[in-house]
């Protein structure tokens, strides 16, 4: 990958050209990140709910995919059967990301489409947490599963591009994007013990999902109006260290 447009080679002359015209002074070769960049960019209210909107949800999406087989064990599958029917729900997300990740650049908007993402995460979770071991009540688990599975893949995909685009100069940008990623491995972390050995209804696993989806709608709708609030604030100037940007994403 490369580090910055002026050295990526598989651009041509005209390309290279528009992307510096793009990104303009941000190209900051030589200019390192300190500890003051790091403080500055910790004391803003907006880095913390931001960190809080990817830290919740990163919980969910990482006891889906950690213990999606698991689950789809528990509704009746042997080996075999569990590999197999553990597709689907993925297969949802993936596809379900897609659409969204067309229609979020297509109507160049975020949060509605995250709010949307998300209350089809706790849909997902709110039926696998309320109903579990009938035989009638199967087809709406399986497809609890795959609510989950598309809920969790539409919201992971506009919250990482949402809080990225809305990093401004080179330092933030390297703090938060290295923010997230620190708070997506804690809550791997964290995932990893959710779903204790009550085999058969994991109600704890789902009940700490679902309550953390909801946190994370909490954290986004704050997010939203931080974002508004400052976007208002710079409708007349949007330049920063002498670099004008795009205005912040809502």
């Amino acid at each position: 990958m490369t580090d910055f447009p002026r050295e990526a080679k598989w651009l041509s002359p005209e390309e290279r050209a528009f992307v510096l015209a793009k990104t303009g002074a941000d190209e900051s070769h030589n200019v390192p990140v300190t500890l003051r960049d790091l403080l500055n960019f910790l004391s803003k209210p907006i880095h913390w709910v931001g960190g809080m909107m990817y830290l919740t949800l990163a919980i969910p999406a990482q006891t889906f995919g950690f213990f999606l087989p698991t689950i789809v064990q528990a509704l009746g599958y042997g080996p075999v059967e569990t590999q197999l029917h553990a597709v689907p729900p993925a297969a949802a997300g993936l596809g379900y990301a897609l659409v969204i990740a067309y229609l979020s650049d297509k109507l160049r908007v975020r949060s509605i489409l995250v709010f949307l993402s998300l209350a089809i995460l706790v849909t997902g979770l709110s039926l696998l947490t309320a109903i579990h071991g009938a035989s009638s009540e199967f087809p709406t688990e399986y497809a609890a599963l795959c609510l989950m599975g598309m809920g969790i893949f539409g919201s992971a995909t506009i919250i990482v591009c949402w809080w990225v685009m809305n990093l401004r100069g080179h330092a933030e940008r390297a703090i938060g994007s290295a923010w997230q990623i620190s708070l997506g491995s804690i809550g791997g972390i964290i995932a990893a013990f959710t779903f204790k050995s009550d085999k058969g209804f994991y109600h704890t696993g789902y009940s700490i999902s679902l309550a953390l989806s909801l946190a994370c709608v909490v954290a986004c709708a704050s997010y939203t109006i931080l974002i508004w609030r400052r976007r208002k604030a710079e409708a007349g100037s949007r330049e920063v260290g002498g670099i004008k940007h795009d205005p912040l994403w809502l």
